[in-house]
């Protein structure tokens, strides 16, 4: 095969991966494990509250390199899906308000925190690597996964999300009317 070929079949591959979301199809049982934590802020807070959305569920730790380098990506998601019905949850894992304060500030993240201080609500979810990512759908079932470090701000992973957030519109010959 000619360089010039081969190098052809590269570039078009690598434009086609790049095409694609992070994320992947969920395999397992789609239903989530609970997950009621307390948030930074003092807060209870649990999965149940945001039916009807898409929630990201992040899983990290501060002593995480990847962890960390994935946050201001997750910021920046935040900000590009404030018009859609969508809920970010980064739960920490292990670790106190007073250890990641530090690092939250430092990195200039102020999405929803949530602690998982005895690591529970992380074997719950069966998490054995940091970060780990899974998306809840709009019914409640996880839908996407992913393990490690992700650029979540990328126009895949924002375009998967909005797909995924889109409230569905009435059918033909429906009895809805607007308000």
């Amino acid at each position: 095969m000619s360089r010039s070929l081969l190098a052809f079949f590269l570039f078009a591959f690598a434009g086609l991966a790049s095409a694609e979301s992070d994320l992947v199809p969920f395999r397992g049982d789609p239903k989530p494990a609970a997950l009621a934590l307390m948030g930074l802020d003092g807060k209870p807070s649990e999965l149940k509250e945001h039916a009807g959305k898409v929630v990201l569920i992040n899983f990290w730790a501060s002593w995480c390199g990847p962890c960390l380098r994935e946050m201001p990506s997750l910021q920046r998601l935040e900000q590009k899906l404030a018009d859609t019905p969508f809920q970010l949850l980064a739960v920490n894992v292990g670790e106190s308000r007073k250890e990641i304060l530090p690092w939250l500030k430092e990195l200039g993240v102020d999405f929803t925190i949530l602690l998982d201080s005895d690591g529970a609500a992380t074997r719950a979810w069966r998490v054995f690597a940091f970060p780990t990512t899974f998306v809840v759908d709009r019914d409640g079932n996880i839908s996407h996964a992913k393990a490690g470090a992700v650029e979540w701000d990328s126009e895949e992973n924002v375009a998967l999300l909005r797909k995924l957030a889109e409230v569905p519109r009435a059918t033909a010959g429906s009895t809805a009317q607007n308000p």
